[in-house]
């Protein structure tokens, strides 16, 4: 987690309109999701596909499939 928090671009704010995050919920469809750097992505290769994006100072990983949140990592820990 810490790895991803070092390389991903926390003052990319998303603007999705949503009023929290949460594992498993699912965002809407135009939503601003990023792809992970490449440095992130050699050293956890199952990322690829995914994506993220910044919301309150927390890191939400989306599953590509499903486009929901696989996981919430707290920058501020």
């Amino acid at each position: 987690r810490h790895f991803v928090l070092e390389h991903v671009e926390l003052r990319s704010e998303s603007r999705l309109g949503l009023g929290g995050i949460s594992v498993g919920m699912s965002i809407p469809g135009n939503g601003e999701l990023v792809a992970f750097p490449g440095v992130v992505v050699e050293r956890i290769p199952e990322l690829r596909n995914y994506r993220y994006f910044v919301f309150e100072k927390e890191v939400a990983i989306v599953e590509p499939e499903s486009s929901r949140i696989a996981l919430v990592i707290d920058s501020t820990r």
